[in-house]
């Protein structure tokens, strides 16, 4: 049986939208570190006005990097929980005992 949480050795391939969206993303949220740095505001468009946010008030890109990476980690988590509970997924403390892997 294949185990459904060991990534590909291969990584997924993106379409040109996605890649392109992905590339956005990152300079978006460059062009915002580099405004906290800088120590400039930004705007930002909030319930159909624009907000301004002072520097001191945007979070550092890599906490807003680890939230994502703790956000990913439970999300995985959960989903293995789920599928344990529902007897898809197997022990692997009692799979060592019996000699038996997923």
């Amino acid at each position: 049986m294949k185990n459904p949480f060991r990534k590909s050795r291969y990584p997924k391939k993106l379409t040109l939208g996605e890649e392109a969206e992905m590339g956005l993303r990152e300079a978006v949220a460059e062009a915002i570190e580099e405004h906290r740095i800088a120590g400039n505001p930004i705007a930002v468009y909030r319930s159909g006005q624009v907000v301004i946010i002072p520097p001191d008030q945007i979070k550092p890109l890599a906490e807003k990097r680890l939230e994502a990476t703790r956000a990913g980690f439970r999300a995985s988590h959960a989903k293995r929980n789920r599928l344990r509970a529902k007897g898809k997924v197997r022990d692997t403390i009692a799979a060592r005992k019996t000699g038996t892997r997923d």
